[in-house]
């Protein structure tokens, strides 16, 4: 989760995240989703038509210089 990543387990419990929140670790507004999510979203667009590395690679290209799979792209 965007609000607590990098933050130990210490700081988690101390100020849980109970709700949507935005503008923490990466300033980014609520509901939105790490690197880890593009890079899984990418991974399961190129896995619909098999196991393609090209294809993969070229979506990872793509969220990389267009934004592909993001919040704001």
């Amino acid at each position: 989760m965007v609000p607590v990543e990098f933050k130990s387990r210490v700081e988690v419990k101390r100020n849980p995240a109970t709700r949507m929140t935005g503008y923490n670790t990466f300033n980014l507004p609520a509901g939105s989703w790490s690197d880890d999510t593009y890079l899984m979203l990418c991974t399961i667009e190129s896995l619909l038509y098999g196991f393609d590395t090209d294809l993969m690679e070229q979506l990872f290209i793509r969220w990389l210089k267009e934004g592909f799979l993001t919040p704001w792209g």
